[in-house]
Parts: structure tokens; C-alpha cells; sequence
């Protein structure tokens, strides 16, 4: 208990201290805090607004969940990115709770300091944007499906609250808060054989649970606005991944680095996370989940034409449970110790240098925007210590018209 309760108290220092000081990053962090702050200003929770006009571009939770925020602390640059970094915590706090339930305590300890101190979990947890609270929910549910399989499917609730968690990743950014669980798990279990436990995942009750508190806000919108605007929505949650409309359009290579960047500096430690993955030649169904895991992500997003480095951060979950079960030995401290030490080292190397070169995203493609994308979540990663980069206007004296 008491290893737990100091856990927390150094998950919230990552995520926290620090969290308001630099002013909001354009474009898209202003964006979202300005949609949340018409939102509560007008008193519609349903039909958001940007600058006065509909904006339908994403489905409303993160909204919501940012309006609240600001009710409560203001419109202030914490209020904007305190649900990102409170999803970056409890993140973390289910990497520890899968890492000691399958491998230990010591293995989730690990593995929750893991994943608070990669550069990628830790900048998207310090930025107002959708993708911290999507990565929760996805893993969420990746993570209550595999243990109601471990247990045989005798719970039924685990099931059906894990296709709660991806209605709820859904009303986040759209259907692959749904798809990409339900992958993770198919492949998981045909990996494994598993054939009937497939359909075994309450497919009669659970997609209703999920899916109609997103119909039914669809319904009220079509309603309101009519139908040509919720096409806006399509348009940007299944045409950004089928390549029908161009936003981040990058090769298919394009999240390798981002990656094995977002995973400094434990990528350091990567080869023998390997080693531990596949040290028997029939793995444990654990570490099988372990791989299967980070391996669907990147492929799903990598076949789609239009790539941004937060998509694979749900790959980054696993990936530091494996790395808490693997570097949890008594033997490697010392080297433990190394590692959380070059996370500093990372935090000032990201403020040097991407404030003054990310306003050139624009005219970068490929392997430039991919390092530049690492270099801006490094840069976030550091925003405790930040205060003069970014932008210097504060929130709260802002109007946005974008």
C-alpha cells in the first residue's frame, strides 16, 4: 500500500508540476481549449462550437471533459491539459496494475516509471489533446478483455465494461476507440488458438452498450444541424484513416521512429526487453500479449495514408509492462537509475531545440516531421521547466477565431 501511495505521488509530479506554465501550443491545443470554453460558455454540451460555427470535426467527449475542467479551475493552461495529464496518470497506474498482476509488484512498479518517463506517454500526458484520454480507454479495455479471458470469461461483466471503455473511446475521437481493442484481442486469441473464445466477447449486448450513447448524440446533432454537418465527423475520423481526405498524409514507415524515439530513453534498454519477450520458445499467453499488443497498433495505423505521432501511443502501454517485467531484477538498479537520469537530460534537450524550429512543420515530410513530431512531445515532456517557449499569450486573455 504504502509502495502504491508513493507510486502515485511521483506519477502526479511527472504529469503535474508545471502542467500551466507555458502558454497553450497552436494550433491544435488552442483549438480544443477554445471549443471546450464555447462549450461552457454557451451552455450546449452537445453541438460544438469553434469561433461561433459547428464544429464536428471529433465527437464531444473531450469537450465535455475540458468545459468541466475550465469550470472548475478557470481558463487557465492547467484547466486546459489536466484531463490529458489525469489520463497520462491513470495510464500509467494500469500499466502498474497489469505489470503486478501478471509479473509482480516490483514488475509494475517498473513498469508505471516506464511509461511516465518515455517521452511520447509523458508529452501527449502534458498536452491538451484527445489522444492521452483515447489511449486510456483503448488499453483499458485491451486490458479487462485479456483478463476476462484469463479467467475463463466467468466474469461478465469485465466484458461488457470493457466495451463501455471503447463507447467511450469512440465519443473521444470516433470508431477505432472500438476497432482497435476488439483487434488487439482477435489476434490475440487466434495467436493462440483460441477460436471460440472469440465468440465468447458478449457480441449481443456489448456493441449495443457501446455504440448507442454515440448514436444517440448523433441523432440530436442531425437533429439540430442537420445531416450534411455530421459528415464533418466522418469525414475526419474514417476518411482520415481510409485516405479519402489528406491531413497527415506520411509513408509507411513513418511511426518506426516515432516509436523507438518515444520510447527514450528506455529504447536503450530494448534489446533485452527482447530478449525477456522471447527468452522460451512458447511463450507465456502474458508475453504473448505483450507483443501482439504494440504490433497491431503500428500496423493498423501504418496502413493508413494519414499518420500523426500520437496514433500508436496505445502500443506504448504494453510496451512498458515488458520492459517492467523485464528490467524489474535486483541486478539492474544501477542501470534503472541510469535510465529515469537520461529522461532529464531529454527534457532539456526538447526545450532547446524544438521551440525554435517547429513553426517549419509545414514544409517538413517524412523522416524531418517525424523527428520534428518526437522533438514537440520532448518539448511538451519539459514544459514544467518551459515557461518562455511556446506561446506566449496566456488562455485566459485570448479569443480564438479560427
Amino acid at each position: 500500500m504504502r509502495a502504491t501511495a508513493l507510486l502515485l505521488v511521483v506519477l502526479a509530479g511527472c504529469f503535474l508540476i508545471g502542467l500551466g506554465d507555458p502558454g497553450l501550443w497552436p494550433k491544435d491545443e488552442a483549438r480544443y481549449a477554445q471549443a471546450a470554453r464555447e462549450m461552457r460558455d454557451s451552455g450546449d454540451w452537445l453541438v460544438p462550437t469553434l469561433g461561433g460555427e459547428t464544429r464536428l470535426n471529433k465527437p464531444p467527449l473531450f469537450y465535455w471533459v475540458g468545459a468541466v475542467s475550465q469550470a472548475v479551475f478557470g481558463e487557465t493552461e492547467f484547466a486546459v491539459r489536466l484531463p490529458a495529464a489525469l489520463a497520462g496518470i491513470a495510464s500509467a497506474l494500469l500499466a502498474y496494475f497489469l505489470g503486478r498482476r501478471l509479473f509482480g509488484l516490483r514488475a509494475g512498479i517498473v513498469a508505471a516509471l516506464v511509461y511516465a518517463t518515455s517521452i511520447m506517454p509523458a508529452g501527449m500526458g502534458r498536452l491538451g489533446h484527445p489522444d492521452s484520454l483515447l489511449s486510456l480507454f483503448v488499453c483499458g479495455a485491451i486490458v479487462l478483455l485479456f483478463l476476462a479471458w484469463r479467467e475463463g470469461f466467468r466474469r461478465r461483466s469485465l466484458v461488457l465494461a470493457a466495451w463501455a471503455l471503447m463507447g467511450l473511446g469512440f465519443l473521444v475521437k470516433g470508431p477505432h476507440g472500438v476497432v482497435l481493442p476488439l483487434l488487439v484481442i482477435v489476434v490475440f486469441l487466434a495467436v493462440h488458438r483460441e477460436w471460440r473464445a472469440i465468440g465468447r466477447l458478449e457480441w449481443a449486448y456489448g456493441p449495443p452498450l457501446a455504440l448507442l450513447p454515440v448514436f444517440a448524440w448523433a441523432a440530436v446533432v442531425v437533429d439540430r444541424v442537420g445531416i450534411l454537418q455530421i459528415l464533418d465527423w466522418w469525414r475526419e475520423s474514417v476518411g482520415r484513416f481510409a485516405g479519402s481526405t489528406s491531413f497527415h498524409g506520411e509513408p509507411l514507415w513513418y511511426f518506426l521512429p516515432v516509436v523507438l524515439g518515444g520510447l527514450f530513453p528506455w529504447v536503450l534498454r530494448l534489446p533485452e526487453v527482447a530478449r525477456w519477450l522471447w527468452h522460451r520458445p512458447d511463450p507465456s499467453p502474458a508475453k504473448t500479449l505483450l507483443w501482439v499488443w504494440p504490433v497491431v497498433v503500428f500496423v493498423f495505423f501504418s496502413l493508413s495514408p494519414n499518420k500523426a505521432a500520437g496514433y500508436v501511443l496505445p502500443a506504448f502501454l504494453p510496451l512498458a509492462v515488458a520492459a517492467g517485467a523485464a528490467l524489474s531484477g535486483p541486478r539492474r538498479r544501477l542501470a534503472l537509475a541510469a535510465t529515469i537520469g537520461l529522461a532529464a537530460v531529454t527534457m532539456v534537450v526538447g526545450l532547446a531545440v524544438v521551440a525554435p524550429v517547429r513553426n517549419r512543420e509545414k514544409s517538413l515530410r517524412g523522416p524531418g516531421l517525424a523527428a520534428l513530431d518526437l522533438l514537440f512531445v520532448c518539448y511538451c515532456f519539459g514544459m514544467g521547466s518551459g515557461k518562455h517557449f511556446c506561446c506566449e499569450r496566456k488562455f485566459a486573455h485570448v479569443r480564438l477565431n479560427l
